[in-house]
């Protein structure tokens, strides 16, 4: 049983997108660091070292060029592991503190979490692990949202709910919808095993999502047996980081260890937000380690810090419609 504990023997990615002073080369930050790192053009190549590369999505803001920085600037790691990969993570993001770097809203933090057991398992086991973990993202997605900046919610699209990316362009969810997202990621998951039942780069891409910049993302799930949570606002803070990690692996966890997901109604408000903290082993749980019970406290923090911004979220009504209550009565039962 992996509910409130941190699985170190499950593999996580980190891509950060971040604005460095012009006068930092994107080599001197590959040297200043204690960990391998090496500039790279664009490229989604997963490599057995951190790498650098453009992203053109990351643009420097008006004063931010005028005081000198630059954008185009992501630095992707490695798979890690538990606390060897944090302590890489840390160096990282000290360093790129230490160099003057900022982060601005159109950066984001992306994780990725290795599920490559569930992937090679089995047909039907894959089919209900991310049946349902769609379901449970959609269920709590509203509180989720409370755990990022609201412009991650604007038009640019580059963090997009799941209720709109894997149901369909209507604001709510039913039944029937519910069905349709079922039998699509059946269908994908039955064109996979007929490739194959392993895992490499000449797998079908699932497209059970219209988006690939969904905040939960499958599209890497059969080339690379990985999951992308784009929810993330950027940062260069550590103990923000890490806690988004844990946190979105606690929701893996408790998904791979359920049966099903009862798409019912969960509010908006402190209530709900404990109830999500309690369905992924985060409070009432006698066997919590310390890297939950902080990142429970960490995220308890930003929950009631952000739930104060509702007006900011409002601002994005279109994107923030999709999310901005729980499920409703239509859908219990789904």
């Amino acid at each position: 049983m992996q509910k409130g504990k941190f699985n170190n023997s499950r593999g996580f990615g980190v891509e950060i997108e971040f604005i460095r002073p012009s006068n930092v080369s994107k080599q001197s930050i590959c040297d200043a660091l204690t960990v391998t790192c090496e500039v790279e053009g664009y490229n989604h190549i997963t490599r057995p070292h951190w790498k650098l590369v453009t992203d053109c999505s990351v643009n420097e803001s008006s004063s931010q060029y005028d005081r000198g920085l630059v954008g185009d600037n992501e630095i992707v790691s490695p798979i890690l592991y538990g606390e060897n990969g944090f302590a890489q993570l840390k160096n990282i993001l000290d360093t790129l503190n230490e160099l003057g770097c900022e982060v601005n809203y159109s950066c984001g933090i992306h994780v990725h979490h290795d599920v490559t057991n569930k992937m090679v398992e089995g047909k039907e086991q894959s089919q209900k692990f991310l049946a349902n973990l769609v379901k449970f993202v959609a269920k709590y997605e509203h509180l989720i949202y409370k755990l990022v900046s609201p412009s991650r919610l604007d038009g640019r699209r580059y963090s997009t709910p799941v209720r709109r990316e894997f149901f369909g362009m209507d604001m709510t969810i039913n039944k029937n919808s519910v069905n349709k997202m079922v039998a699509r990621v059946k269908n994908n998951c039955a064109s996979k095993y007929r490739y194959g039942n392993d895992i490499n780069n000449n797998q079908p891409s699932p497209s059970v999502q219209n988006n690939r910049a969904c905040g939960l993302n499958f599209r890497n799930v059969w080339t690379r047996g990985s999951v992308e949570f784009r929810y993330h606002n950027g940062s260069l803070n550590f103990d923000k980081i890490v806690s988004w990690i844990v946190f979105t692996q606690a929701i893996i966890n408790t998904v791979e260890e359920t049966n099903a997901v009862q798409m019912n109604f969960v509010p908006n408000n402190y209530k709900g937000f404990t109830r999500m903290r309690k369905a992924i082993g985060f409070v009432s749980s006698s066997n919590r380690d310390d890297v939950i019970k902080s990142t429970s406290s960490y995220i308890l923090k930003r929950f009631k810090e952000l739930s104060a911004r509702e007006d900011d979220y409002l601002k994005n009504s279109r994107q923030y419609s999709y999310v901005q209550d729980g499920l409703t009565t239509n859908q219990i039962g789904a």
